[in-house]
């Protein structure tokens, strides 16, 4: 019952920190982000949701291996700080709408991610290979935010 009732946790945490983004995305993507000179390159705006719901439970079904992991201690600090470095992201680029700043953000971010995955790569194979497809998305978005910010 442990299991699972942490497994929830983490799908509550990290859908927590998905509706707070969208809370903040939604400040200005219809306003102020249409604005923005964006790369040719730029995903349409429908994909994003799916793409980030699919992420989302990957990223807690990981948090949650690692959790349960009893060498952890790195692999599940790098984890909470992705998670940080993920929540603030949209904050800092859509609802203070700062580029740069959401750009220094998402370098944070990925180097998180990285972390996240070299650490738990010995503790947890499963938990590690779940956040490939996060680390590919975001080091696509970090190009993107770049591509916005300079």
């Amino acid at each position: 019952m442990k299991n699972k009732s942490s497994l929830f946790l983490f799908l509550l945490i990290c859908f927590a920190i998905a509706f707070a983004g969208s809370f903040a995305t939604n400040s200005s993507v219809s306003s102020w982000y249409q604005t923005l000179e964006k790369p040719f390159f730029t995903p349409p705006a429908w994909l994003f949701p799916p793409v980030w719901t699919i992420l989302y439970i990957m990223i807690a079904v990981s948090g949650w291996m690692l959790y349960n992991c009893k060498q952890k201690t790195r692999a599940f600090t790098f984890y909470c700080l992705q998670l940080f470095f993920n929540g603030i992201w949209s904050f800092l680029f859509f609802y203070f709408r700062q580029p740069v700043w959401a750009f220094i953000d998402i370098l944070a971010l990925d180097v998180a991610i990285l972390a996240t995955i070299y650490f738990s790569w010995s503790i947890s194979r499963t938990a590690s290979i779940l956040l490939f497809p996060y680390l590919l998305w975001v080091l696509f978005a970090t190009i993107l935010n770049g591509s916005i910010a300079f």
